[in-house]
């Protein structure tokens, strides 16, 4: 495979425990919105001799933008703890765009996203991608957190003007601290904002358990298989 090359020109925190990583845009990559690439910092700090060095990262900013944004959530792998390390002006190196969680751009649906913390990163790509062409879709977002300080880009997309958007918090969490809905996006819960049709387009992304508990829901609601793009962020 090919890489890209590209060098970092900012990174900061956005929620807790998530860093957000923004790089030049090489000349020649094109992507689109929700796709994702394979990345490694070219000099790693930290070597992972069983899985290697690089792990698929979505790209959380526009098609349109002049420049790459990656939402990592961190731990102590090792890839994980050489992004903590990295500095502005290091170089990545990055594999073409990837991945089939985009939008059908002949079909004029309704766009339902049951989306898992980090998972937002793809989905943020989507919706920014929409506001920047000026495109105007009905969507109803539903994303899931442990509490508000997880959640990234909440405040960006609180402002989007979507047809439905329900954040949900599943810590337990006083009325103070939250006073949307809270607990897992369940049955109950799309019943309350959305009617099923198979005129909607339906876009999960989370952990895999996530992944699988929506799916288990849209197949109670008999949602067409057809209708249904899964994508899930394994831990790395």
């Amino acid at each position: 495979m090919n890489f890209f090359k590209t060098k970092l020109k900012s990174k900061e925190y956005i929620a807790e425990n998530t860093l957000e990583l923004v790089m030049e845009k090489p000349e020649g990559f094109e992507f689109s919105a929700g796709q994702y690439v394979e990345i490694a910092p070219e000099n790693i700090l930290y070597n992972d001799k069983k899985k290697g060095n690089f792990r698929d990262l979505s790209i959380s900013s526009a098609p349109e933008d002049s420049f790459l944004s990656f939402a990592v959530r961190l731990s102590n792998s090792n890839f994980k703890k050489s992004l903590t390390e990295v500095s502005v002006g290091d170089a990545f190196l990055l594999s073409p765009a990837m991945g089939n969680f985009i939008l059908d751009k002949k079909q004029n649906t309704s766009l339902v996203f049951l989306v898992g913390g980090i998972g937002i990163t793809p989905v943020r790509s989507i919706l920014r991608s929409l506001q920047l062409n000026n495109i105007q879709k009905d969507v109803h977002l539903f994303y899931s957190n442990r509490r508000p300080g997880t959640a990234v880009y909440l405040d960006e997309i609180n402002e989007v003007g979507l047809s439905t958007f329900v954040p949900n918090m599943t810590d337990n969490l006083s009325v103070e601290e939250w006073g949307g809905e809270k607990g897992v996006i369940s049955l109950d819960m799309l019943n309350k904002y959305l009617l099923p049709s198979d005129s909607k387009m339906y876009y999960v992304v989370g952990s895999p358990i996530f992944v699988q508990k929506m799916s288990n829901i849209l197949e109670l609601l008999m949602i067409d298989y057809k209708n249904i793009k899964r994508e899930d962020f394994a831990g790395y």
